[in-house]
């Protein structure tokens, strides 16, 4: 999964925790690569962060979008993540679902989204200075998903205005290095129809597999 997007987090130079990247965006190990490894047109403006919970990586994720949009201008970056031992299982047409063991475990797949369309920039994102993406508040927009055994909670990658089971969070930007997240009615939750995987060919499960994030 960490490759898979069109954006990704290369470690070229080691890994990143999020109070690193923090304290400083530009950190030499804040290596964002957009060459990407793989051509998935629905991953296309993904940058994607696994091991999401340990240890907490949601602050040097945003980061990595942060510098997306600053560096390159890609405003409509958009993230999907996911906690240890949690699998994002993608069809063909969009339509996504999350494996795990929840509630057992917290095993959580996160989908992120640039809220700001007017002014998406982050307001500090230079060299040797604390981070900061706030933007009155309105960031991110976060869809928080339970995997579990049977991935009954899906959301929809095509048009990002679907998903059920899952919990609507605002991302209300980095401020004092930390993330803030907030209950958030972003996407109103609806059944809608999902192709049974037996249907799918060899090439559709393949398709899966590649994104279905190691244990």
């Amino acid at each position: 999964m960490a490759v898979l997007g069109g954006y990704y987090f290369s470690a070229q130079n080691g890994t990143v925790t999020a109070s690193a990247a923090l304290n400083n965006p530009y950190n030499s190990r804040v290596t964002v690569d957009t060459t990407g490894f793989f051509k998935l047109d629905i991953l296309k403006h993904v940058n994607t962060d696994t091991h999401y919970n340990i240890p907490d990586r949601r602050g040097r994720h945003v980061v990595f979008m942060a510098r997306l949009v600053k560096d390159y201008g890609i405003t409509g970056v958009r993230g999907i993540a996911c906690n240890e031992h949690t699998a994002v299982c993608i069809y063909p047409d969009g339509n996504s679902r999350v494996f795990g063991d929840y509630p057992a475990y917290q095993n959580y797949a996160y989908f992120l989204q640039v809220n700001c369309s007017e002014n998406p920039w982050p307001e500090t994102c230079v060299q040797n200075s604390p981070f900061l993406w706030n933007r009155n508040s309105k960031t991110l927009k976060v869809y928080r998903l339970p995997g579990t055994e049977t991935g009954q909670n899906i959301f929809d990658l095509a048009t990002r205005e679907r998903g059920t089971g899952g919990v609507c969070q605002d991302g209300r930007g980095i401020e004092d290095n930390s993330i803030q997240l907030t209950a958030h009615q972003w996407i109103e939750p609806r059944r809608f129809q999902f192709r049974d995987p037996q249907q799918t060919n060899f090439s559709q499960r393949f398709f899966l597999i590649l994104l279905a994030r190691a244990i």
